[in-house]
């Protein structure tokens, strides 16, 4: 039996109900049809990181999907992002107000964001394929970096969270959508931090992953190589040189503790890290390419930065010693 090929598309502080609702929006029906392949995303919560695999079949036949109907209708993106914006317009006057203490309009703003989820899809997957027209490409990829939906969208619903359930604190990602009503056992949340697997609809388990590809063979994760040196390379983002004592980055609760003169290392960087990044002497990424928020905002704030290194955050530690020279993009330990 052939098996089902995941790679890992982002590493991100976010929480399981924005999961639900992102994997939810690629299952549905779209252009007529309802993805084949429909093992489309495992999802799998690590040390209160979310890790983010998917079917790479059922990516790339959403891409061709999305392709072919903005080929044959020279409207249809317009139309459609039309329709996120007034949809985004009332979203972001519910996020205004940063959280809600009243589960029915939790469930209301979670339900707007699921409509808008559809649409969302649409320039996201849009900005991937470089067979598009060049007006749609060029602004696909300026939505793509312009729109804060689900950062804001995941502040709102773990700050709701934790307003309705003060227990839950610090474990509102770790909620799903059936428990709103009815909070799980904290002791379980807990371990969900830890270790959680979810293919929404067929499977979710505290487990780790290695356990879950142990008990499901017919998977395959793609998993990085690590190297055995003490050092790695990336993008270069912004020139310059640095060297410094090393701070992985990875949750939002952890930005407050970043101290001034640090190297920040993360998976990826998000709105929510700026004040990190500003007291950060450069910047290094698992992820991203030129357009990325890490690459944005290291230019603004003239930072070098080197992204796209794809194991950073594995390669080096809290503590270690390393030096950032981002004009050749390498990130070397100083022993």
């Amino acid at each position: 039996m052939d098996k089902i090929i995941f790679e890992k598309a982002y590493t991100r502080d976010y929480s399981l109900i924005l999961e639900e609702v992102w994997t939810r929006a690629l299952k549905k029906e779209h252009f007529g049809q309802i993805n084949p392949y429909q093992t489309i995303v495992i999802d799998y919560i690590n040390d209160g990181m979310m890790e983010v695999w998917e079917n790479q079949q059922a990516t790339d036949w959403f891409i061709d999907k999305l392709f072919e109907e903005n080929k044959k209708n020279t409207n249809f993106f317009a139309r459609e992002m039309e329709v996120y914006e007034l949809i985004l317009k009332e979203l972001k006057v519910i996020w205004s107000k940063n959280s809600t203490s009243s589960i029915k309009d939790l469930k209301y703003f979670i339900s707007l964001l699921s409509r808008a989820m559809d649409y969302f899809l649409i320039f996201y997957y849009s900005a991937m394929n470089t067979r598009n027209e060049k007006n749609i490409l060029t602004r696909a990829n300026k939505l793509r970096d312009e729109d804060v939906l689900f950062e804001k969208a995941d502040n709102f619903i773990r700050s709701s969270i934790e307003n309705i359930y003060p227990q839950a604190s610090g474990l509102s990602n770790t909620v799903l959508m059936e428990e709103l009503d009815s909070l799980h056992d904290i002791s379980v949340l807990k371990e969900r931090f830890k270790n959680y697997v979810m293919e929404l609809d067929n499977y979710s388990d505290i487990i780790s992953i290695d356990n879950f590809l142990k008990n499901n063979p017919s998977y395959q994760f793609i998993f990085n190589e690590l190297i055995t040196s003490e050092k790695v390379t990336g993008q270069v983002a912004y020139k310059g040189y640095a060297k410094g004592i090393v701070k992985i980055l990875k949750r939002k609760n952890q930005i407050n503790d970043f101290e001034n003169g640090k190297i920040l290392i993360s998976p990826m960087t998000t709105p929510d890290f700026v004040p990190a990044m500003k007291r950060a002497v450069a910047i290094v990424t698992d992820e991203g390419g030129i357009t990325c928020h890490a690459a944005i905002i290291s230019r603004e704030l003239k930072i070098p930065c080197v992204i796209g290194t794809k194991i950073a955050t594995k390669v080096f530690k809290d503590g270690d010693m390393v030096e950032v020279d981002a004009n050749r993009g390498v990130i070397r330990k100083i022993k």
